[in-house]
Parts: C-alpha cells; structure tokens; sequence
C-alpha cells in the first residue's frame, strides 16, 4: 500500500475509545493512536495473528495501564503522568500508578486501525511512523 493510500485510509477510519474498545478485530494491521484535541499523531504500532498480538488484544492492553507489560502505557506515563506525579510530592504505590495511568488513556485517547497482513503491516508502520513522526515515543 503506498503511502499516501494508507494515510488516506487511516484517517478514514472511526476514532475508537474506550468504550468502543471492542470493535477493534482480533486480526492483525496497523493502529494509530490520538489525543483529544490534538492533531498530531501520538503512536503508531501494529499488531500480528499470534494469540497475544492481534489488534483487539494489543489496543486493549493499551487501555489497561499496566506499565510492566505494555510499552504504550510506559511511554504515556513518562511523558505525561510522572511530571505531574512528582510536582505533587506524592508517592503512590504501582496500582496507583497504573491506574492513574490507565484512567489518563481511557479518558484521553482515541485509536484507529486498518486490518492488514503481518508483513504489510510491518512496513506500514514503518512507513506512518517516518511521514507522522508520532510524539511517542519522545525522542531524546
């Protein structure tokens, strides 16, 4: 799919929140991720057919918080949750920390998706990420 294709299509494609969770396909592809009010792409990441990658697995997990087992909630909790953590002087314990985390994506990011092969989807995202430039993961 050449690029101005599946940028096309992304941008077509139904922002997906929380509550729509499950619409996303157990299938792999690509997914974008989206912040309310804000038009530039927050990630790009893709999902394969294993039985923990596809698409309605990986989008879940992002939604879940768990820093120790999604890079997608550790990256959103370094750039957006640990500042306002630590202005606040308060220690939380990892629960907290998680859920803090997952109630920030619930109630801030949308995603979208387009189903594709594995091997499509590997360049595709590839492809998003290069002409996008995500703001996650924040390059040092």
């Amino acid at each position: 799919m050449v690029i101005a294709e599946l940028k096309d299509k992304m941008g077509k494609a139904p922002l997906t929140g929380y509550k729509q969770r499950e619409q996303a396909p157990p299938s792999s592809g690509v997914y974008t991720a989206w912040l309310e009010d804000e038009s530039r792409c927050l990630y790009v990441g893709r999902a394969g057919n294993s039985p923990n990658g596809n698409l309605k697995k990986r989008i879940r997990s992002h939604f879940s918080g768990q820093r120790g087992s999604d890079q997608f909630c550790l990256y959103v909790y370094d750039a957006y949750i640990h500042g306002e953590r630590c202005r606040t002087d308060k220690q939380m314990t990892t629960r907290q920390v998680n859920e803090r985390t997952a109630d920030w994506i619930r109630e801030r990011v949308k995603f979208r998706w387009i189903e594709m092969d594995e091997q499509e989807a590997v360049s595709a995202e590839k492809e998003l990420q290069r002409v996008w430039q995500p703001i996650l993961p924040l390059q040092e």
